[in-house]
């Protein structure tokens, strides 16, 4: 699937904002919803049923286990991990202060991005995390990836060593194990979020041989890359919740992601994409939102509808989410998320000039002299009078980081004069966009 099209796989997410009609509750392809709706296989299968436990404990695997008193956030918690070369592996840990053992609970596992220092879990929207394990009454817990030197520092990364992928995947099924032994857990109403790296981690969880462990995933800013995961048909899809940028450098990661989902038929209704026009960011607002839609299939309500006055609606067309629009010599014109580039008449009609569905075009001016131009990622179109032609890729003559400049901004100047602006790297023209220079933006010690 491209993700730019993706009205073609999932037309209720786009089209629509209300709640999953074949489900309103749980994880699982019947729903687990809140606690009303709790599995109870925690506590009567496996040889649960003649066991009678006494208060204060609960069965699991046929065997009453007490009751962890833990309440409250743990750093630096510890699993010996056998699947990791015999390491011991460090977690954060939040129980919420309204958990009782007498009620099954939720747990959302998310894994962190590329960090460093000596605990790389806490280091992304640690608050807002703490904030939806009080709200929604579930246990969050963040794992520690594996790491390794890199620059003269610790670099904590789920693929950061060859072989990492499929370790950590038996470290998060340990974990939850683990986790499911001291606190009584609804297995249906487990979750899985993960940023950037984490993302990656999280989408793991899709592939047909690591599918199980977790009801509900959602990659945040990035896709799925590395691992050879093998993503086959679904026979009880989790719940989805994807939000990547279309000026993320990992946005095309979740472009892999959609297509991969699309060959497998992965169904429409499990799924809930936020469209966000946003960089490589993972923002607080985004657990809340992610958490209602995986354990309960809850969506924000429908937008406004019409436009109030003296705004009209002028189109209703098949055009892509609008990222960009320019006034330009006597008419105005726009690119979208799904690779086109638009004008507009003077009687109001919109017309299609250019098309790439592989690219979200998120840069776009137009020079005093009409010359236009648009980028994303590492292309660039020109236009000086002819119509759009592709340009070569965009060279990185700053920190090489894509090998190519990964455009998300353009301004244009006097004559042919134009600039792009990508990240950890920038580009000045004074051709029209044919020949580059460096453009270096200090940022305190690295190039914005």
């Amino acid at each position: 699937m491209r993700l730019n099209e993706l009205a073609l796989l999932l037309p209720i997410t786009l089209l629509g904002c209300g709640d999953d009609m074949a489900a309103t509750g749980g994880g699982g392809a019947g729903g687990g919803g809140g606690q009303a709706q709790t599995s109870t296989s925690t506590q009567t299968g496996g040889g649960c049923e003649a066991l009678g436990c006494e208060v204060g404990s609960f069965c699991f695997e046929g065997a009453c286990r007490p009751c962890d008193p833990t309440i409250g956030s743990v750093s630096d918690a510890t699993l010996d991990d056998a699947d990791s070369d015999g390491q011991t592996r460090a977690y954060f840990l939040h129980v919420p202060e309204r958990y009782a053992c007498e009620i099954p609970a939720a747990v959302l596992v998310d894994f962190h991005g590329t960090a460093t220092g000596p605990r790389p879990e806490e280091a992304y929207q640690q608050d807002a995390l703490l904030a939806l394990s009080e709200t929604e009454n579930v246990i969050v817990v963040r794992p520690r990836s594996l790491s390794s030197r890199e620059g003269g520092f610790e670099v904590f990364r789920w693929d950061q060593n060859p072989g990492d992928l499929g370790r950590n995947t038996e470290y998060a099924r340990r974990l939850v194990h683990h986790l499911q032994t001291r606190f009584r857990i609804d297995p249906v109403r487990v979750y899985a979020s993960g940023f950037s790296s984490g993302a990656n981690m999280t989408a793991q969880f899709f592939a047909n041989q690591n599918r199980g462990l977790f009801h509900g995933l959602a990659p945040i800013a990035g896709g799925i890359w590395g691992g050879g995961s093998t993503i086959g048909t679904f026979d009880d899809p989790p719940r989805a919740y994807f939000a990547t940028g279309y000026r993320d450098y990992l946005y095309p990661s979740l472009r892999e992601l959609a297509e991969r989902l699309e060959s497998a038929s992965f169904p429409a209704e499990r799924a809930f994409v936020r469209e966000l026009d946003t960089g490589h960011e993972l923002y607080d607002w985004q657990f809340q939102e992610l958490f209602a839609w995986l354990d309960r299939g809850e969506r924000p309500a429908d937008g406004p509808g019409a436009p109030l006055p003296p705004w009209q609606l002028e189109t209703e067309s098949a055009m892509g989410a609008v990222l960009t629009l320019e006034r330009g010599a006597g008419e105005v014109w726009a690119t979208t998320a799904a690779g086109e580039v638009f004008t507009r008449s003077a009687t109001g009609d919109w017309s299609i000039e250019f098309t790439d569905d592989e690219t979200a075009w998120v840069g776009a001016c137009e020079a005093p002299n009409g010359n236009r131009y648009v980028t994303a990622e590492g292309k660039l179109l020109r236009d000086t009078g002819a119509g759009f032609t592709p340009m070569p890729t965009l060279p990185e003559l700053g920190n090489q980081a894509f090998g190519f400049t990964y455009g998300n901004g353009l301004a244009c100047g006097p004559g042919a004069e134009v600039q792009i602006g990508g990240y950890w790297s920038a580009l000045s023209s004074a051709d029209a966009g044919t020949t580059f220079t460096d453009l270096v933006a200090d940022a305190g010690g690295y190039e914005a």
